[in-house]
């Protein structure tokens, strides 16, 4: 084995290798081994390696990855969060519903990598990032009220957190900016939803994962009522995003 085995890579002087030997294997045997070893292994479990990022060297971790993560985490651990303990993170209990960290991490990645979908209206920082996140699906939240944790809500499933989140990439973020306010008024005020016009899981049930996130991105489109006239935004809440998640 050759290698440029650095010190920011090995700590140690001697590295063990795991190696299985196979010996007086026939050429047929052989390709059997090879074909299964590069068809058949599976990788872990994308959740599990997201979920090993906090704690991994800088030089292999996903930044923005990691950004959508924490985001993720800050969902799932704040007790008034729509998605408290809803996020489904390595070694969780079984639930109805729920998020998968790796779906949760792969929706939220292209609204806060470098140059992403936040960032190009002006909102960095994690904090700010996770507020405006939480206004959304806060909003969400206010028009299902007691409905919120139905089995027939799809926005506690991954068809209903990715296509939420697309319909805010590619339709609020532009509209918020313009007017300069990302709050959950602000959301909630251009979406009729209601009790008799609720988007349900029964609607989408059957399809394929990217198949039902669309649907609701369609739905959410149906509902989005942009409002024309002029907002009006506090004194240094230019962008209504408080430094940290409100009340």
């Amino acid at each position: 084995l050759q290698g440029d085995w650095s010190s920011d890579v090995c700590s140690s002087d001697l590295l063990e290798i795991p190696v299985a030997l196979y010996e007086g294997l026939d050429t047929r045997a052989c390709a059997d081994i090879f074909i299964s070893i590069n068809t058949e292994q599976k990788p872990v479990s994308k959740s599990l390696v997201f979920d090993l990022y906090g704690v991994s060297s800088e030089y292999l971790v996903d930044p923005a990855a990691l950004r959508a993560k924490d985001i993720a985490t800050a969902l799932n651990d704040d007790s008034t969060s729509p998605y408290f303990q809803l996020i489904k993170f390595p070694g969780s209990p079984r639930m109805r519903g729920g998020i998968a960290l790796s779906t949760a991490v792969t929706a939220l990645k292209p609204l806060v990598e470098v140059k992403g979908a936040l960032e190009q209206v002006g909102i960095k920082e994690l904090e700010r990032q996770t507020a405006v996140l939480f206004n959304l699906f806060d909003a969400i939240r206010q028009k299902y009220e007691s409905e919120w944790s139905s089995a027939d809500n799809p926005f506690i499933y991954a068809s209903g957190f990715m296509g939420a989140l697309d319909f805010f990439r590619n339709k609020l973020i532009d509209y918020c900016n313009l007017r300069k306010s990302f709050t959950r008024e602000t959301i909630s005020n251009v979406l009729t939803l209601d009790s008799g016009h609720l988007i349900l899981q029964s609607e989408v049930r059957g399809q394929s994962g990217s198949k039902s996130a669309a649907m609701i991105f369609d739905r959410l489109v149906e509902c989005f009522h942009p409002q024309t006239e002029e907002s009006r935004i506090l004194p240094g809440d230019e962008q209504g995003v408080p430094a940290s998640r409100p009340d």
